[in-house]
């Protein structure tokens, strides 16, 4: 299956991989996490749903490293023809103000140190796609390793009704940093007509585990999804 895929080198809407992965973490830490609402393009997100080990305050966090995002079935969801879809393999980010190896990141270059350092211990990324009447899935890109980004020093917003933030494994304050994100992006510019199954997701380090599956069903550019507003009235 060959898909239009946003080369590494690329820019899409003016826009490099690294804009994007700045402007998809303030996505991923807003109150509109997975609420799509017909946009020109669609944000995947890996699984996140760390809970603190104990009541106390300051416990260490855990996730079920067996647990996984299911968006399958009545909870994916229904695109137009041509609408985009951004996939994180796997994402690290860092603010100033974060502490790595026991010191307070300070600048830049310290937040760059400090995300790839996440990265050299990842064992293994993965980003498979297939059509729901086929039994058979196919690599998104060839090569995934290539797809490594890095953001550009950024704005991270983080208000206090973030729907994700509270199950983070170090969650913010609310407030607004500065930050640097890294990680495996794959930007598809558009998906045929049809029904997909995406899987992607990522191991280590240690028994860190992230691992999504979602589906897409792609309408005719000349259909419109109705939206049901019954409970509205």
């Amino acid at each position: 299956m060959k898909l239009d895929v946003l080369k590494p080198w690329e820019t899409f809407k003016g826009m490099s991989y690294g804009d994007w992965s700045s402007i998809w973490t303030n996505w991923l830490l807003s109150n509109e996490v997975d609420t799509y609402k017909g946009e020109d393009i669609l944000f995947l997100r890996g699984n996140i749903n760390y809970r603190p080990t104990s009541g106390i305050p300051g416990a260490l966090r855990h996730q079920d490293p067996n647990s996984f995002l299911d968006k399958t079935g009545d909870k994916g969801y229904k695109v137009i023809e041509g609408t985009s879809v951004l996939i994180p393999i796997t994402v690290a980010y860092y603010t100033i103000g974060d502490t790595f190896d026991g010191k307070t990141i300070e600048n830049e270059l310290q937040l760059r140190k400090a995300v790839n350092s996440d990265f050299n211990l990842i064992r293994t990324i993965w980003a498979v796609i297939k059509k729901s009447n086929s039994k058979k899935s196919y690599k998104i890109v060839p090569k995934l390793i290539s797809y490594k980004i890095e953001s550009p020093l950024f704005r991270l917003r983080v208000p206090a009704s973030s729907i994700l933030n509270e199950f983070q494994d170090e969650p913010l304050k609310p407030g607004s940093y500065y930050a640097v994100v890294g990680g495996y992006f794959i930007l598809v510019k558009s998906l045929p007509e049809s029904r997909y199954r995406i899987s992607f997701g990522a191991e280590g380090p240690g028994e860190y585990s992230t691992r999504s599956i979602y589906d897409i069903e792609v309408y005719p550019s000349t259909s419109k999804i109705t939206k049901d507003i019954s409970g509205s009235f």
